[in-house]
């Protein structure tokens, strides 16, 4: 399967910024194709995620990222219960 990817996603695949993956996707350090059907967005293949990080990824890597965003977005909404039992304790 050939998995592409829009700048945003490639953004979040990478931590960066869309300007960023823009900046690149410019320069040609990334790979991508620009489509007519779609009004000229950048499409951006796995292959070319990839190739830029220089190590394989698994075709599912936007759904480990949301997972593991949806974990942080837990812990910090359990933080913030338990600092709220604790704010007049002491």
């Amino acid at each position: 399967m050939n998995q592409i990817y829009t700048v945003k996603e490639t953004a979040k695949i990478l931590g960066f910024s869309t300007n960023t993956v823009y900046k690149y996707l410019n320069e040609g350090a990334l790979r991508a194709s620009r489509g007519d059907e779609d009004g000229g967005r950048f499409r951006i293949p796995h292959k070319a995620v990839e190739e830029f990080l220089n190590t394989e990824l698994p075709i599912d890597v936007l759904d480990h990222i949301e997972e593991k965003e949806e974990v942080e977005q837990l812990k910090d909404q359990m933080f913030r219960v338990c600092r709220g039992q604790f704010v007049g304790y002491w």
